[in-house]
């Protein structure tokens, strides 16, 4: 059996028309950065489907946002 844990590592504040196809123009959104850690088997797994910090700041004017580290939520 295997369980999945979200982990928030970082917030990014962005304009919510980026998500929403020119609709909500100028309306700011907060964006969580996510890994996910899969727990079980005979191997745990760490899942990072993010972009790189460049490509971020592409996308968010260069503001790499607010880091909130979960890895203490890992249980052991």
């Amino acid at each position: 059996m295997y369980t999945i844990y979200p982990l928030v590592l970082a917030k990014l504040e962005g304009d919510r028309s980026l998500m929403t196809y020119r609709m909500h123009i100028g309306e700011k959104v907060w964006v969580p950065v996510v890994v996910w850690y899969i727990k079980g088997g005979r191997k745990n797994i760490l899942v990072d489907t993010g972009a790189s910090r460049e490509a971020i700041g592409d996308h968010f004017n260069g503001k790499y946002g607010e880091v909130v580290s979960e890895m203490e939520k890992i249980p052991a």
